[in-house]
């Protein structure tokens, strides 16, 4: 004979079934439960198991009316109360299967196929290659450069400062002449009368606008400035020579010299 209880689940099924079996007062069966396993196929409740039944018996008494889960009232009286008809609505499921697009495919195509390549990728197929590293040296002139910077900061750093010599700063302030103090004394009177003016002085006066039509010397004006600048912006650079620009810095005279040094 087969034992029943082969491991720690078989176990624990049997224990309730027979608990179940004893609740109900009938022999139950796991015919249904586990078709796959002949050992579930026969009635647990045989005479080879009588012995095991009767202490299951003891051991799993019925749960008495106190121990049974309880229900709220509240909950109770809505779930009786409640009126499918009414409250419900009745609602059509929509069931939305989004297609990949062509891209999409063609990018998971692409992507398949590297991954594929990468992880099917023959090393034997390599080959070796030996890695050349070139030094350039630097030629004439960067090495001359170089030198002068080199040279530059050490004299920078190397300088003697006892060689300098002292010399003193003089300030000069010199003072506004005639012109300048008069062309100040008009701009401040100017200014002042401005800001002093005196409103209540001035007179009422009506504007008269006149329109006054060109005269045949003003339209001839207009027509000569209008040509010119046509002249100007449509000129043609072709036309042009070449010319040498003769550059004259001519140096100050005696008396420049002498009338800058006595300002």
């Amino acid at each position: 004979m087969r034992p029943i209880l082969e491991n720690s689940r078989t176990r624990d099924e049997t224990s309730f079934h027979l608990c179940s079996s004893v609740r109900t007062g009938k022999p139950r069966s796991l015919t249904n439960s586990r078709s796959s396993n002949p050992d579930f196929r026969r009635p647990l409740y045989t005479r080879s198991n009588r012995s095991i039944y009767s202490q299951l018996k003891m051991s799993c008494p019925a749960p008495s009316l106190k121990d049974l889960p309880k229900v709220a009232g509240d909950l109770k009286s809505e779930l009786e109360g409640f009126n499918k008809s009414n409250n419900l609505k009745n609602a059509d499921t929509q069931e939305k299967i989004i297609l990949p697009s062509a891209e999409d495919v063609e990018l998971e195509k692409t992507h398949n196929a590297l991954i594929a390549g990468v992880e099917n990728f023959q090393q034997s197929t390599l080959k070796r290659t030996d890695t050349k590293e070139k030094i350039v040296l630097p030629n004439a002139q960067d090495v001359a450069s170089e030198k002068n910077e080199k040279a530059l900061i050490t004299g920078i750093e190397n300088f003697e400062k006892s060689k300098l010599k002292h010399t003193e700063t003089q300030e000069k302030n010199p003072l506004p002449d005639k012109d300048v103090v008069q062309q100040e004394k008009t701009h401040q009177n100017l200014i002042n009368g401005v800001e002093q003016f005196d409103k209540t002085t001035m007179r009422h006066a009506l504007t008269t606008e006149k329109n006054v039509l060109p005269d045949p010397e003003v339209i001839e004006q207009e027509k000569g400035q209008k040509n010119f600048i046509s002249g100007i912006e449509n000129f043609d650079r072709t036309k042009m020579k070449h010319t040498e620009t003769q550059e004259k810095n001519p140096l100050p005279t005696k008396e420049a010299i002498d009338q800058e040094k006595s300002a």
